[in-house]
């Protein structure tokens, strides 16, 4: 998969979920006993593999952020993996975020830091399953610049939408927000395809994007602005979510169920699916889990993703891991398999590295992969006494 940063929607207020949102933003409102709305969609990022999340917040965040904090404590023992919650920063002049393009640009220095091959903006409040990695590779798979997730609404419920018009290989011919009139699905004139307010980006197209918005008077909006400029000159298609699955999901369960929360009433009958002996949308699926906020569900969610395959280091040469490497032992014997070299580097603790010697130098090696001839190739790296660099910035200073 390739290289994937999450930036996640908190700010909003919920004005229609008032009294629920008083004193805490829309993301922050407890659902389904355990939860709150945002561990809704950090769920599906962390069950998708990715690991490095950005959450923007704004209006009465502190109820938010301490939960994030609470409960999303996956960082520190890997390298770059964390939620980290991000409140305006005001880099680009004394205002608070004027809309959810506006939020992402103002932190466009998070992105850069990271270097994303892709940038995937997903909002906070809605309720759902999804693996992400269907989504990507159908981004790939259709050579996308944008992708957005849509699902079928009803059309007398799609003003509530961003409304999309495809053609029949998902390409998206037209978008319109909230539109008074919503165009109906080909075939289905009870239907239109909604926007989801999830999208997954090219890094290239979405920076460049955001500064030309940030340039002219807009909503500074991604439904308003950003996807009805960039449908003018660049590919974007449409993730049809109906046919989303998941793993764990049972056969009582409502296929790709997805729910706005945005009032009181659909707040209300969104609890209900999760009642009774044959839910809409079962939490008890733990091989998609929903994770909550407790000391037991904060340590299952750490040793969830520390057993995950690519944090797991491989078998190599018929013995195990554990025989192989004591934890105390450090020094990386280059005549290793490439790929156990690698098992050794992602199992250090990050604040410690890996002791090598390359090309007769003492090196701290950070990250590395397995190239595709089978030999060793460290990513990162520290020479003694000097910072932490990219190699092919050491390679360039040796010559």
């Amino acid at each position: 998969m390739p290289r994937v940063l999450g930036i996640v929607m908190a700010g909003g207020r919920g004005d229609r979920l008032q009294p629920l949102t008083r004193s805490r933003s829309k993301a922050a409102v407890p659902f389904g006993a355990r939860h709150r709305l945002i561990d809704y969609v950090l769920s599906n990022f962390v069950n998708s593999g990715i690991y490095a999340l950005y959450v923007l917040v704004q209006y009465k965040s502190q109820s938010l952020i301490e939960h994030v904090s609470g409960t999303w404590r996956i960082g520190g023992r890997l390298p770059e993996t964390f939620v980290t919650v991000v409140p305006p920063q005001m880099r680009g002049g004394e205002t608070w975020y004027r809309g959810t393009a506006d939020a992402v640009f103002q932190n466009l220095n998070l992105i850069r830091d990271f270097g994303p091959e892709l940038v995937a903006v997903f909002g906070a409040d809605h309720v759902y399953r999804m693996d992400l990695r269907h989504m990507i590779q159908f981004h790939l798979a259709s050579r996308a610049d944008v992708s957005v997730a849509a699902r079928p609404v009803p059309l007398a419920e799609a003003s509530e939408f961003g409304v999309i018009t495809t053609g029949a290989d998902g390409r998206i011919n037209a978008f319109a927000e909230k539109p008074r009139s919503p165009e109906p699905m080909p075939g289905d004139p009870t239907s239109a395809l909604g926007s989801m307010g999830n999208y997954v980006f090219a890094t290239e197209v979405l920076v460049d994007a955001l500064r030309e918005d940030a340039a002219r008077q807009s909503d500074h909006d991604f439904g308003r602005t950003i996807i009805p400029e960039l449908l003018r000159r660049h590919r974007l298609f449409a993730y049809n979510f109906r046919d989303h699955r998941v793993p764990g999901v049972r056969p009582h369960e409502e296929p790709a169920y997805w729910r706005d929360v945005g009032t009181i009433r659909s707040y209300y009958e969104a609890q209900m699916d999760q009642l009774g002996a044959a839910p809409a949308f079962d939490l008890d699926n733990p091989r998609w889990p929903i994770f909550a906020r407790s000391a037991e569900a904060a340590a299952r969610l750490l040793d969830d993703v520390l057993a995950r395959p690519e944090f797991t280091p491989q078998p190599a040469d018929g013995i195990t891991y554990a025989e192989k490497i004591a934890p105390e032992d450090r020094e990386l014997d280059l005549s290793l398999p490439a790929h156990e070299l690698v098992n050794r580097v992602r199992a250090l603790s990050p604040h410690i590295g890996a002791r090598a010697v390359l090309d007769g130098r003492p090196l701290l090696v950070w990250k590395a992969r397995a190239a595709d001839d089978g030999s060793f190739e460290p990513l990162k790296v520290q020479p003694e006494g000097g910072r932490r660099m990219t190699y092919d910035e050491y390679l360039r200073g040796r010559r």
